[in-house]
């Protein structure tokens, strides 16, 4: 299984087999029958989510493109220098709020029109529960995860100064908060 290549809302998009492979080894817990289901809701919404950080992206005036890879996704940009720090923090809040939205829109569309049928239910609620997930775990004020980067921007105006040291020692004392129980 090679790469893929295509282009969405004219953006180029490259999915690595990585990807597939840890969406196969998160949902493996399930049902097998439910493992189609679990790994096409983790790609629309990893997806939806880069496609947040893109769209705003292009927004700003520029150009983004999207490789979805192992543990999630990531969006790069070309041109934007000299973005201000507040769109640098807007830019990485858009990719949760993307997923955030897409859980609404969806759990909306499920009060509204009950769908029958087990695969399309479990995708259904596979997408609100991943994207519910993803985003509050996205969310940690932990680099490079995107509330780590909103982090890292509010320090940066708040000293005035661009060096990483407090962010980092934010990110590991954040890190070791929600590892410590997992530990114990």
């Amino acid at each position: 299984m090679g790469v893929w290549r295509f282009s969405l809302l004219g953006f180029p998009i490259v999915v690595e087999p990585w990807f597939w492979l840890i969406a196969l080894l998160l949902g493996a817990q399930g049902p097998p029958e439910l493992l189609p289901s679990w790994v096409i809701a983790v790609f629309v919404s990893v997806l939806a989510h880069e496609l947040g950080h893109a769209y705003l992206g292009r927004l700003y005036g520029m150009d983004a493109s999207i490789r979805l890879y192992g543990m999630g996704g990531l969006t790069s940009y070309e041109g934007g220098s000299g973005l201000t720090l507040l769109r640098r923090a807007l830019l990485s809040l858009a990719g949760p709020m993307a997923g955030f939205a897409l859980a609404l829109a969806v759990w909306v569309l499920m009060r509204l029109a009950p769908f029958e049928g087990r695969f399309v239910t479990d995708f259904l609620l596979d997408l609100v529960t991943v994207n519910v997930a993803w985003g509050l775990m996205n969310l940690l004020r932990v680099l490079p995860l995107d509330g780590g980067n909103v982090m890292r921007q509010g320090v940066y105006w708040w000293t005035g100064s661009r060096g990483d040291t407090l962010p980092l020692r934010i990110s590991l004392g954040t890190a070791a908060l929600f590892a410590l129980p997992g530990l114990a």
